[in-house]
């Protein structure tokens, strides 16, 4: 497994190296194949609490399930991402729909993020795809600047956001924030820092205070 200094060093060389090699197709499917599944913070978590670390600083146990869709308008690689949090299926925390593509302009893969305006019509997709059927353009928007660049690292994949690039307001007119989203993932593990600042403040709005990665182990996804 890896380790929070390794995860450091990995999101820190991700963002700040010169350019390395493009990724390949390859790469491509390996990192889809890596991103397809369910993962839990349960273990972390339990850590803490067993170890007295307050509510305040310990990591919120977090269940993401990203299930792959067949949707041309996304790709060869997309999934629908649905999160929820202390092990309760009914407080969700995300929908979204992510692709993958090779990106040659910045030497990365790149994944896109996509919001749906009405979430609860694609409440638990993952357990039945054919409710993104009826999904129309007008369903969802772009997250813009919000773009995630993986690079590979041996066996792993490092990625994260372009600094201040991810700032939104949802539903319009709503109070801007900035996103700062730092991620890695092997076969078994997913790593991420994701964290939201008010962008005319600079406080914290959603997430830790800090870069320290809640640590997400493979379980069985429930679709299997």
């Amino acid at each position: 497994m890896l380790t929070r200094t390794l995860f450091a060093a990995l999101v820190a060389l991700a963002l700040t190296a010169p350019a390395r090699a493009m990724p390949t197709a390859a790469d491509l499917a390996t990192l889809a194949d890596y991103l397809s599944g369910a993962f839990d913070s349960e273990v972390q978590n339990t850590k803490q609490i067993a170890e007295g670390v307050s509510e305040a600083e310990r990591h919120t146990r977090v269940t993401i399930l990203q299930r792959p869709v067949d949707m041309n308008a996304f790709g060869s690689h997309a999934f629908y991402n649905q999160e929820y949090r202390d092990g309760d299926s009914t407080k969700l925390i995300r929908q979204r729909l992510v692709s993958l593509e090779l990106d040659p302009a910045n030497g990365a893969i790149r994944m896109k993020q996509y919001l749906f305006k009405d979430p609860s019509q694609f409440v638990d997709a993952h357990l039945d795809l054919d409710t993104l059927d009826g999904l129309l353009p007008d369903d969802i928007w772009l997250l813009p600047g919000c773009d995630v660049f993986w690079q590979r690292d041996g066996d792993a994949f490092t990625g994260g956001m372009k600094d201040k690039a991810c700032v939104f307001a949802f539903p319009e007119g709503a109070r801007a924030k900035t996103v700062i989203y730092k991620v890695t993932i092997d076969k078994d593990t997913f790593w991420r820092s994701d964290r939201s600042v008010w962008t005319d403040s600079g406080q914290v709005s959603g997430g830790r205070s800090d870069d320290e990665p809640t640590i997400h182990d493979r379980v069985a996804a429930p679709w299997d």
